[in-house]
C-alpha cells in the first residue's frame, strides 16, 4: 500500500475499525514486519482495534492490555514510544504473553496514537524473530500514527466511542451466549448419572478435549469435541487441569485448540466448577451404592435378610436383580499369600463370568454368578482354562496354587446362604488338602459329597461324628493314634489294605491290625454296606468342620 493509497483509505473510511486496518497494513508494509496490530482505549484497558499478519484467532479475539501495564499500556498512559529487542525474555512481560508467545513473536515496537494530546489507542509492529529497532523505524511508525490519529479525530472525538459501543454489544452478546451454555450445561448435570455422559457434555459446553485422569496419570476416559490435531494443522493449544477433591486423586484435564470458539474465563471457571461438584457427587453416590451392595451381599451370603420381595427390590436398585432368581456362589483362595488371589485372577474371572459380583469375605475371595442354566462341569471348564490362561505364579503370586470351591445352583434368595456354605466347605478342604498339586483347580461340593452337609448346624454335625468315631477321636487325641487317617484313607481306597498301606508309608499289616481296632471300639462292621454308609457320612460331616474355622 504506498502512501496515497493509505491517505486515501484514511480518508473513505467511514469507522474507527477502518481507519486503524488501513495503519496497521501500511505499518506492516513499511516496516517489513511480520505483525501489526492497533489497540484503541476502552475505559482503563486496551482492546484490539484492528490487525495484520497473525496466525492465531485467540490473538486477535482476546487481547487486552491495562492502560500503564507492560509495553503498549506504558505507551498509551505516557505518550511516547516503547520498544522491545527480545519480548519474550523482557522483565515487563504481562499477563497477555501467552496471547504473543502464542505468536511467535520477539521484538515489538510500540507508538501512541494521539489526539488533542490524549491518548486514544496505541500502534505496534513485530518480527518473529530478534530485532533491534532504528530510530528511523520508530519514527516511520509515529508518522502512520499521527496519520491515523488525524482520521480518528474527524471520525469521533475519542475515535472510539463507535468501536467500542460495537465491542460492548459483541461481548454482551458473547456473555449472554455463554450464560446460557453455562446453564443449560448445570442443568444437565442432575440427569447425567454416569461419567461417561457427563464429560460429553462437559466437552461439547468447553468445546474442547476432556480427559478424567486418576491419580497415577493414567486416562479413564476422554471425550472430544471441537479439538483439532496441532500436529496436523499447526493450531496452537490451550487447557488445564483441576483437582476433583474427594474422588481419590482424580483430575479433569482439558485442552482445546485456539482456532475453536472463544470462551470467557467465567464461562470456563462455572462449567468446570460445575463439573467438579457433580464428580463428587457421583464419587459419593458410588461410595455410598458400593457399601449398600456390600451390605446386600453379606445379607445374602449369611441368609440374614429380609423377607424375600423386599430382598429383590433392594437387589434390583443395587444393579444386582441377575441374582434374585438364577445365581451360584464360588470361594477362591491361594494357599499362603494371605488367602486372596492376584489382581490378575480377580480380573480373569470377572472378564470370563460375566455379570458376577465380586466380594471379600474372610481372607476369601467370594463371587456370586448368574448362573444362566450352566452345568457344574461347563463352569469348571471354564474357570480352568482361565487359570492356566493366567498361569500358576501369576494366579497366586508367592503363595501357593489357587483353589476354588463351587457351591449348588441357587433356584432362589433362600439358597444362596446354602451355596456360600457348600463352597467354603469344597474350598477348605482343597486348601486343606494334603497334595499340592489337585486334580483340578475347581472343587464342587456336589463332587465332594458335601452338598447339603455344610448348610447343617455345626453342633448338629458334631453330634454326628462324635456318635460314630468318639472312642477314635479320643484314642487319636489322648495317645497319638492314627485310626480316623486310616480309616478316611482305607475307605477312600475302597477298603483295599495294600494301597491304604502305600498311602500311609505303614506295612500291611499295620492297616489290618488298625481296622480290627477300628471296628471293635466303634461296634461298626465295615463290610456291611449300611455301617459302610454310615461311616462315609460322618467323614464327610468330619471333613466340613475341620474346614469351617467357625465350626
Amino acid at each position: 500500500m504506498s502512501q496515497t493509497n493509505y491517505l486515501r483509505a484514511l480518508l473513505v473510511a467511514n469507522d474507527a475499525t477502518q481507519a486503524l486496518q488501513a495503519a496497521t497494513e501500511r505499518a506492516r508494509e513499511i516496516l517489513a514486519c511480520d505483525v501489526s496490530w492497533a489497540g484503541l482505549v476502552e475505559g482503563d484497558y486496551l482492546v484490539i482495534g484492528a490487525h495484520s499478519g497473525l496466525n492465531t484467532p485467540e490473538m486477535a479475539a482476546n487481547w487486552r492490555l491495562g492502560l500503564g501495564v507492560g509495553i503498549g499500556g506504558t505507551a498509551a498512559s505516557e505518550g511516547r514510544p516503547r520498544k522491545s529487542n527480545d519480548y519474550q525474555h523482557d522483565s515487563r512481560r504481562v499477563p497477555a504473553k501467552r496471547l504473543i508467545d502464542n505468536e511467535g513473536i520477539v521484538a515489538t515496537l510500540v507508538v501512541p496514537i494521539m489526539t488533542a494530546e490524549k491518548a486514544v489507542g496505541v500502534l505496534y509492529v513485530g518480527f518473529r524473530g530478534a530485532h533491534h529497532w532504528r530510530d528511523d523505524e520508530v519514527a516511520t511508525l509515529e508518522a502512520v500514527s499521527h496519520d491515523v490519529a488525524v482520521r480518528l479525530k474527524q471520525l469521533d472525538v475519542d475515535g472510539t466511542s463507535q468501536l467500542a459501543a460495537q465491542r460492548q454489544e459483541t461481548r454482551a452478546l458473547q456473555a449472554e451466549r455463554e450464560l446460557h451454555a453455562a446453564a443449560e450445561f448445570v442443568r444437565a448435570m442432575p440427569r447425567n448419572d454416569e461419567v461417561g455422559p457427563m464429560l460429553t457434555a462437559l466437552a461439547a459446553a468447553l468445546d474442547a478435549q476432556v480427559t478424567l485422569v486418576d491419580d497415577g496419570g493414567r486416562e479413564l476416559f476422554t471425550a472430544r469435541r471441537g479439538l483439532t490435531d496441532p500436529a496436523t494443522t499447526g493450531d496452537a493449544m490451550i487447557g488445564g487441569e483441576i483437582e476433583v477433591e474427594a474422588t481419590g486423586g482424580l483430575r479433569l484435564r482439558w485442552n482445546r485448540s485456539t482456532a475453536s470458539s472463544r470462551l470467557s474465563e467465567a464461562h470456563e471457571t462455572v462449567v468446570l466448577g460445575a463439573a467438579q461438584l457433580h464428580l463428587q457427587r457421583l464419587a459419593a453416590r458410588d461410595l455410598a451404592l458400593e457399601s449398600f451392595r456390600g451390605e446386600l451381599v453379606e445379607q445374602l451370603l449369611t441368609g440374614k435378610g429380609a423377607d424375600d420381595e423386599t430382598m429383590r427390590r433392594r437387589l434390583t436398585l443395587a444393579g444386582l436383580g441377575a441374582l434374585c432368581d438364577d445365581a451360584r456362589v464360588l470361594v477362591v483362595a491361594a494357599r499362603g499369600n494371605d488367602g486372596l488371589p492376584t489382581d490378575e485372577v480377580r480380573s480373569a474371572l470377572a472378564k470370563e463370568l460375566t455379570g458376577c459380583v465380586v466380594h471379600e469375605k474372610t481372607a476369601r475371595l467370594v463371587i456370586l454368578i448368574p448362573n444362566r442354566a450352566r452345568s457344574e462341569p461347563e463352569l469348571a471348564v471354564r474357570i480352568e482354562a482361565v487359570m492356566s490362561a493366567v498361569g500358576q505364579e501369576a494366579a497366586s503370586g508367592e503363595g501357593g496354587p489357587i483353589v476354588v470351591g463351587m457351591g449348588r445352583a441357587c433356584g432362589g434368595l433362600a439358597d444362596i446362604a446354602t451355596s456360600y456354605d457348600e463352597a467354603v466347605a469344597a474350598c477348605e478342604i482343597g486348601m486343606s488338602a494334603q497334595h499340592t498339586a489337585p486334580k483340578s483347580r475347581v472343587m464342587s461340593a456336589r463332587d465332594l459329597g458335601l452338598q447339603g452337609l455344610a448348610s447343617l448346624p455345626a453342633a448338629k454335625l458334631s453330634t454326628t461324628v462324635h456318635e460314630t468315631f468318639g472312642p477314635l477321636l479320643e484314642s487319636d487325641a489322648h495317645r497319638g493314634t492314627a485310626y480316623l487317617a486310616t480309616l478316611r484313607v482305607f475307605m477312600s481306597r475302597d477298603r483295599h489294605l495294600q494301597s491304604t498301606a502305600d498311602e500311609l508309608l505303614v506295612h500291611y499289616n499295620t492297616v489290618r491290625n488298625r481296622i480290627a481296632r477300628i471296628e471293635e471300639m466303634t461296634g461298626l462292621d465295615l463290610g456291611d454296606v449300611d455301617d459302610r454308609f454310615r461311616v462315609d457320612t460322618a467323614l464327610r460331616m468330619a471333613a466340613v468342620l475341620g474346614a469351617l474355622p467357625e465350626a
